[in-house]
């Protein structure tokens, strides 16, 4: 994705592990807004408040995220799951991923609590559908572009 990315590989206890140490590129967000990065202490803050158990092994340094690389580990392709129930799966594990991380944004929870009640679930699965619309033209643009 552009951005430097370097592997370590060795041996420790008679095993193999291995590490990988990416630059840190602030939240799109920030691109989409027009605004200054956040530091990767927000990053960070996140990981620390998350309801889920850290990855001990992950920690951000001087500008620079590092973290272990499992052998079994990797890219999901969408058009390669024959399965809607494996496919549904996914997304909600992917909705429930979203939603802790905002969750861990302790200050923000309580206005976002009220807003989703707010909308209710029809109103949410109905924003969620204008969002994904918006992002498919987007997509299209892009691939045209």
């Amino acid at each position: 994705m552009g951005r430097p990315r370097f592997v370590a590989i060795a041996t420790w206890d008679g095993g193999k592990i291995a590490r990988e140490v990416k630059a840190f590129a602030p939240s799109a967000v920030c691109w989409a807004w027009d605004v200054r990065a956040e530091s990767p202490n927000g990053l960070e803050t996140l990981s620390k408040n998350a309801v889920r158990c850290p990855d001990p092994f992950a920690r951000l340094e001087k500008g620079w995220i590092v973290r272990r690389l499992a052998p079994y580990s990797f890219r999901i392709e969408l058009k390669d799951m024959s399965d809607e129930l494996n496919k549904e799966k996914l997304f909600r594990a992917m909705g429930y991923e979203t939603g802790n991380v905002h969750l861990a944004s302790k200050p923000a929870t309580p206005a976002v609590l009220k807003h989703l009640e707010k909308w209710g679930v029809e109103g949410l699965l109905e924003q969620s559908s204008l969002m994904a619309e918006a992002m498919q033209k987007d997509y299209k643009e892009w691939r045209e572009g």
